[in-house]
């Protein structure tokens, strides 16, 4: 008896090209997610260190240490709308906010931390 096969692929060929793309595609997604963690962490970074260079510039150019805000108490972005209105500032932070005093700590809703 000749029993010719047709040409394709047997259900196990097919059960292995499916886990080895689901154990490329688990692979795939934790190194994406690594790198997300990663961007967010210098994207803080790179937040605070303008903040920080724009409070030493104002600090430079008006000789005074204190930041005089420009809005009300319970505006978090007060004294960043001062650095904005100097141009030494674009926008306010997403990440930190900045003191009278000039010290730049992390918003509370922040990824950030105070490190």
């Amino acid at each position: 008896m000749d029993v010719s096969r047709e040409g394709g692929f047997t259900l196990i060929e097919l059960l292995v090209v499916v886990v080895v793309l689901g154990i490329i595609a688990a692979a795939a997604v934790f190194a994406v997610t690594g790198l997300t963690a990663s961007a967010e962490e210098r994207s803080c970074t790179v937040d605070r260190d303008v903040l920080e260079r724009a409070v030493v510039a104002f600090q430079e150019l008006s000789g005074n240490s204190n930041i005089k805000s420009l809005g009300p108490k319970d505006d978090p972005d007060r004294f960043e709308k001062r650095l904005i209105d100097e141009g030494l500032l674009l926008e306010p932070s997403k990440y930190h906010f900045v003191k009278y005093s000039g010290k730049v700590v992390a918003a509370g809703d922040s990824p950030c931390t105070n490190n």
